[in-house]
């Protein structure tokens, strides 16, 4: 995951608002890392830079996700 997260940030030197990337880059910081801090940074990034992105509401939903995950405590397995 460390990996891909230093190739999405790498790419993002290239283009800082690539929608795509920015999409990913919070996939993965979310999904892959546990970190919903970080996946919503990305996202609000994305939105912010393509008010209009075509799937704005899937990533607006995935922060509500990403919030109500980090909000809740976490238990030792």
């Amino acid at each position: 995951m460390d990996a891909a997260i230093a190739q999405l940030e790498k790419s993002l030197t290239y283009d800082p608002r690539h929608a795509e990337t920015l999409f990913n880059l919070g996939i993965v910081r979310w999904k892959g890392k546990s970190d919903a801090a970080g996946a919503i940074d990305s996202w609000n990034q994305l939105l912010q830079y393509h008010p209009d992105f075509e799937n704005k509401q899937m990533v607006e939903q995935m922060i509500a996700e990403a919030r109500a995950q980090s909000a809740r405590p976490a238990y030792p397995h």
